[in-house]
């Protein structure tokens, strides 16, 4: 078993999906609340890259795209858009 899966107690490091789920949705709360408080170009820019950071993540980990609406999913660049669609597809 590889080193990386384990903790430095020697015990099995595991996290669900779920997990990973609520912790990037938790990200993404508290970038659009923080990011609606002060709109500006550059809170935009920031939350664009921020958001396809989150969805590169969630999909590594073979999870489904946030719950996006219209405004979000044309933030984001095609690439990613297309990426979070194969995983949804993929998870249905």
């Amino acid at each position: 078993m590889s080193q990386a899966f384990l903790g430095n107690d020697g015990t099995l490091r595991m996290w669900f999906r779920d997990e990973i789920r609520n912790a990037l949705l938790c990200a993404y709360t508290t970038c659009t609340a923080l990011s609606e408080a002060s709109p500006s170009p550059e809170s935009t820019d920031f939350r664009r890259g921020f958001v396809s950071a989150l969805v590169a993540i969630g999909v590594n980990f073979g999870i489904a795209p946030l719950p996006f609406d219209d405004q979000e999913r044309r933030m984001l660049p095609a690439a990613v858009l297309a990426i979070a669609a194969q995983a949804q597809a993929s998870e249905d």
